[in-house]
């Protein structure tokens, strides 16, 4: 595993707290933290904090987004959970890909 096993632990015990302050879902926030780890574990290796970051922010993104988009679409209910997989799955490779574009076009460059 690329992060330390320590931050997974850590930001694991940390969804439940963060999960009751916002008040999302406790399910999907287990959900989004399990994958965002598993995905955590693909990429690069990284620090013990960014491991924290990259699965609390994970938990958060799936257990706040993923209620709202099988709605937005017009999809059932029972897809939120998909959503939440899905969430945590794509983010980290989104800000990725989509940073240095992002970063060009506010410099004012042409090239992406």
């Amino acid at each position: 595993m690329s992060a330390e096993t320590g931050a997974a632990y850590w930001a694991l015990g940390a969804i439940g707290i963060t999960g009751k302050i916002l008040g999302l879902p406790v399910e999907l926030l287990l959900i989004g933290g399990v994958v965002g780890g598993a995905m955590l574990g693909r990429h690069r290796e990284t620090t013990r904090l960014n491991g924290i970051a990259t699965i609390l922010l994970s938990a958060v993104l799936a257990a706040s987004l993923a209620p709202y988009l099988p709605k937005m679409f017009g999809f059932e209910q029972d897809l939120d959970v998909f959503c939440a997989v899905a969430i945590a799955a794509a983010w980290p490779w989104v800000v990725l890909e989509l940073g240095p574009m992002l970063k060009s076009r506010l410099s004012g460059s042409k090239k992406p």
